[in-house]
């Protein structure tokens, strides 16, 4: 995530667009509460797993490694971008290393979770393929200086989550995902 976000960012071909669309897609997510709302989902579905099995431990703990794992696999920036630049530029080299990556976590999560880490590809493949056709509509509206500002934030986002998930910055990297929105149109 740290790699391909710096080469991404590079890719900017307007500053001035590049720090608008962060500025106002953050300032967006941040009055939404993104990062709160998909915490708050998260323990409410952890709550309802932990009460169905409160007399065993090891139910409940294994629900909550499957609900991690599962916004790590569905919600990541790099799918999310991934997905989006997929739709819009053809290019699938994201996604590709994206899923070089969820291979390797989903056999470490598996030693944990079993063949349950197999079951988090259905709604993966249903967000990720929502988000690709949905940018495909874009396309005929874009310009190169577009895509390249489009690339330039999504490799930021890429770089506040590769820091986020080494623990050297805890960015609210879902409150930064509106930013992806408004990419195109502010360049």
């Amino acid at each position: 995530s740290l790699g391909a976000g710096c080469a991404l960012a590079a890719k900017a071909n307007s500053m001035a667009a590049l720090a608008l669309t962060l500025l106002l897609g953050t300032v967006i997510g941040e009055a939404l509460s993104l990062e709160t709302r998909i915490a708050a989902g998260v323990t409410r579905l952890r709550s309802g797993r932990n009460k169905a099995s409160s007399e065993d431990p090891r139910a409940a703990e294994f629900a909550q490694q499957f609900i991690t794992v599962l916004v790590l696999f569905c919600a990541s920036g790099m799918g999310i971008f991934g997905a989006m630049n997929e739709g819009i530029t053809g290019d699938p080299g994201m996604l590709v290393a994206k899923a070089i990556l969820d291979l390797i976590s989903s056999m470490v999560f598996a030693t944990q979770l079993g063949i349950a880490v197999a079951f988090i590809a259905v709604p993966m493949l249903v967000v990720q393929t929502a988000l690709f056709f949905m940018a495909q509509w874009v396309m005929p509206l874009t310009t190169p200086a577009m895509l390249g500002d489009f690339s330039a934030v999504g490799g930021v986002v890429m770089l506040a989550s590769g820091l986020r998930l080494t623990g050297i910055r805890m960015f609210a990297v879902a409150n930064m995902l509106p930013a992806l929105l408004l990419a195109l149109p502010c360049s």
